[in-house]
């Protein structure tokens, strides 16, 4: 059996040179650390130009800015201090695809790097990848702190219709908590095709039970969340589940108190130590208030007694606000 490629666990020998691709705010894009000088990484690339040891060519250099304007121009979303509404599959792949260029262009006597910005939803999930020198991309483990929740499972699954699926996948955003699953061919759901910054797969046919089994099947266990009478795609989900002796837990919040709900949530996925659990339950427009109910299920389940933790407001810093400088004293 062949080995699987990785980074290596100290720069090879001839490399002079390490560089990170990654956008950020404020016009970087790339920065150098020369081995030898320098303990921590420099600006080398940003829009107004190149200053990294290895010169690049201008179609490279003006392919990275109008990379990283498309980041820039990307509004954020509302309520999510880190996120931005861009399409995250296709963005960090081209953003991979450059730092193929970057490494053909360098050589052998650097390293490059592609890092996840902060805004990705998923930049818990491989944040540092490291290119080899044949253009193969692999993952690499990050010095940086991990700022997932402390939740007991590691990653949510959701087919992303809105309701009970995409309350799922917009708190685990909000907790940096990885999310993933299936969605149909089109991103199809019925407010129209599903945004970028849900990052969902497709599967090979446009309807909804496709993605409904793989996502069962491809998790450690499926919630479903539901209000009144269990039925429809959300029945569908419970008999996949149950066919292939798959773990499912099925809540009927017009039941059960709400926080009862999240301590049984909670308690489940904990004692059976589920890595990834995929949420599902009706859409919208068929059980209103779905939504809702399904995010402060979620909210309440981060406590182990199911109480709601106090919202926390953000308050910029006066040296954030502008204005005039104070004059010193």
């Amino acid at each position: 059996m062949t080995a699987k490629p990785k980074a290596p666990s100290q720069p090879p020998e001839g490399v002079v040179s390490q560089y990170i691709l990654s956008p950020d705010e404020g016009d970087p894009f790339c920065w150098e650390r020369v081995l030898g000088r320098d303990s921590r990484y420099s600006l080398c690339g940003d829009c107004c130009g190149w200053n990294g040891s290895h010169p690049i060519s201008e179609e490279l250099f003006e392919a990275l800015v109008e990379w990283y304007r498309r980041f820039c121009r990307a509004p954020e979303v509302p309520g999510l201090m880190t996120n931005l509404d861009l399409d995250w599959i296709d963005f960090p792949a081209q953003g991979l695809e450059l730092a193929r260029r970057l490494k053909a262009e360098v050589g052998p006597t650097a390293e490059v790097r592609y890092r996840k910005p902060m805004e990705d939803p998923n930049q818990q999930l491989e944040p540092l990848r490291y290119v080899l020198d044949d253009g193969s991309v692999v993952a690499e483990e990050s010095e940086e702190p991990d700022e997932q929740e402390p939740w007991p499972a590691r990653q949510i699954h959701s087919g992303g219709q809105t309701g009970a699926d995409r309350a799922a996948l917009d708190w685990a955003i909000a907790c940096r908590i990885i999310h993933g699953g299936w969605c149909p061919k089109g991103r199809k759901a019925e407010d129209g095709p599903l945004a970028g910054r849900y990052q969902l797969r497709e599967t090979e046919s446009a309807g909804y039970r496709q993605r409904t089994k793989r996502n069962v099947l491809e998790s450690d266990a499926t919630l479903i969340v539901n209000l009144g009478e269990l039925d429809g795609g959300t029945l569908e989900t419970v008999q996949i589940a149950r066919q292939h002796k798959k773990p499912v837990l099925v809540l009927q919040l017009d039941e059960t108190p709400i926080q009862e709900a999240a301590v049984r949530l909670r308690t489940w996925v904990e004692a059976n130590r589920f890595c990834s659990l995929n949420v599902a339950g009706p859409r919208e427009s068929k059980r209103p208030g779905i939504y809702a109910a399904t995010y402060e299920l979620l909210e309440r389940s981060l406590e182990p007694d199911g109480s709601l933790r106090p919202k926390e407001v953000f308050v910029w810093p006066d040296w954030a606000l502008g204005g005039d400088d104070e004059e010193e004293a």
